[in-house]
């Protein structure tokens, strides 16, 4: 075929070792082009075109280095059938704007992006699908990800589980639009269901690292040398580094003002993480609770997966409102939202003395200490609930029912339905309230035997493949050949 009469496809991401590699071995009839960071980040990846976000990331530099793409305008008619877009686009802009944009310099961000995606996508008609590394999270990917859909192109989103060496495809992140992608029997890069069936209920290398990493923190903050070492000359050595690059990142500030902020989040940090343990609670004996634990953010477990529910004070009052009135929320901040490893400015708008304040007013609502180890929770509770977070699949293999407040991967295990089922039918919480482990464990057998189709035996990344048993070279031939399978029946 014609290289003039073939689909392209846009790869967001996909910029490690392993997913190079992943790229380089899909099919010759496939011409591909990737949202990139910069052109000096990326030299080296092997692409016949890109577009680079590091341009994406105000209007004016848009207009400096895409000027070509902004002179077709929008229409009204457009603009209002992008409103949830618009709705997703500005509960972005907290991670990347650490000075909040005003109403009017929004609306001239928002339109820009509108304008360039609309005519890029009207200059490469031929790309017919975009292959997503993780849910669009950004101003610049989630305006691609809404204009995309509008114009019919196919998305799919790469979502990694917590069974290891498994990851899958979606079509959409939001609730009622999940479409995960089934895999016929011609693909051999899934599982047979009973090595799938064996492999589930081992511990998660991506769970193990999180909690390795957590230790490591803890370890270090007991030594009698933290204050000197490493608490003072390594948090000096990032942040001297960080200053140094300030207007190299996405928040585009002079050294002066990122020190600025950099002091503003220290004692931020502090101030909330001493506010929230001075808060806490005992749990009742004999008492039944529900154990729910709040993200970290920004993620995009939360921004744009969950939806309204990146207000997590939505989604407890929610609780509060369904379960029986005996019944508690126990809840924990994320361990990682106030720690003081070094000043992370991306989260400097996410939590405020208010957001507490607010959570610690409701009744029957019991704040623990964020060192409350999860696992002594999840099994004192009887049912678990989160957005999207890992706790959810952890309550599941422990027996535990859980609600999601979001789309997650699980979802159509029948113990662990999403408040979306629950608000449509009642009946499915007074189910859960009573449900034991053997039925808990039981309905993930059931979901995993229905739904092992949906499963690809592959990495999300170099990191995980590194620990993986399974060689390089299967691990890239799996997920290459998912792409490939997606993109032939695409056609």
């Amino acid at each position: 075929m014609e290289k003039s009469l073939r689909k392209k496809d846009l790869f967001i991401g996909y910029r490690d070792k392993f997913f190079q590699e992943v790229i380089n071995n899909l099919s010759a009839n496939i011409d591909i082009c990737q949202l990139l960071s910069s052109p000096s980040a990326d030299k080296k990846i092997n692409t016949e075109e890109g577009i680079y976000f590091k341009y994406l990331q105000r209007p004016e530099d848009i207009q400096q280095h895409y000027a070509d793409f902004l002179n077709d305008g929008i229409d009204s008619v457009t603009l209002e059938k992008l409103y949830e877009c618009r709705v997703f686009f500005n509960r972005t802009l907290d991670r990347i704007f650490l000075n909040p944009l005003t109403n009017r310099q929004a609306d001239q961000y928002f339109f820009t992006l509108v304008e360039f995606w609309f005519s890029y996508f009207n200059k490469s008609p031929r790309i017919k699908t975009i292959f997503f590394e993780a849910s669009p999270h950004f101003p610049w990917d989630v305006c691609m990800f809404f204009i995309a859909k509008h114009l019919n192109i196919k998305t799919y989103i790469l979502r990694r589980t917590l069974i290891n060496d498994c990851i899958l495809f979606d079509e959409d992140f939001r609730m009622n639009k999940q479409r995960i992608v089934r895999f016929e029997k011609s693909f051999t890069g899934g599982f047979e269901i009973d090595d799938l069936l064996a492999l589930y209920k081992k511990e998660s290398v991506w769970r193990k690292t999180s909690i390795d990493n957590q230790v490591n923190i803890s370890k270090a903050k007991n030594s009698s040398l933290y204050l000197l070492p490493y608490r003072v000359v390594a948090r000096i050595k990032i942040i001297f580094n960080e200053i140094s690059n300030a207007k190299g990142q996405y928040f585009k500030l002079s050294k002066y003002y990122y020190f600025t902020f950099i002091i503003k989040r220290f004692f931020q940090q502090r101030r909330l993480l001493k506010n929230w343990e001075e808060n806490t609670k005992d749990i009742p004996s004999d008492a039944p609770f529900v154990y729910i634990t709040l993200h970290f953010q920004p993620e995009r477990s939360t921004d744009p997966e969950a939806g309204i529910f990146s207000q997590q004070i939505l989604a407890i009052k929610l609780l509060l409102k369904i379960l029986p009135e005996d019944w508690y929320i126990v809840v924990k901040e994320h361990p990682r939202q106030n720690i003081s490893e070094w000043p992370n400015l991306r989260r400097l708008h996410y939590r405020s003395h208010e957001n507490y304040q607010e959570i610690f007013k409701l009744p029957r609502v019991i704040p623990v200490s964020v060192n409350t180890p999860s696992a002594e929770l999840i099994s004192s509770c009887s049912l678990i609930a989160s957005c999207t977070g890992s706790v959810l699949w952890e309550a599941l293999l422990q027996g535990k029912p859980s609600i999601a407040f979001s789309a997650t991967w699980h979802s159509d295990c029948k113990s662990s339905p999403s408040i979306y089922d629950i608000e449509a039918n009642p009946l499915i919480l007074n189910q859960l309230l009573t449900k034991d482990k053997s039925e808990v464990l039981e309905d993930m057998e059931d979901f995993l035997k229905k739904n092992f189709s949906m499963f690809v035996n592959a990495s999300n990344s170099d990191e995980y493949k590194q620990q993986s048993k399974l060689s390089d070279k299967l691990l890239i031939s799996n997920l290459s050949g998912a792409i490939d399978y997606i993109i032939e029946n695409d056609s």
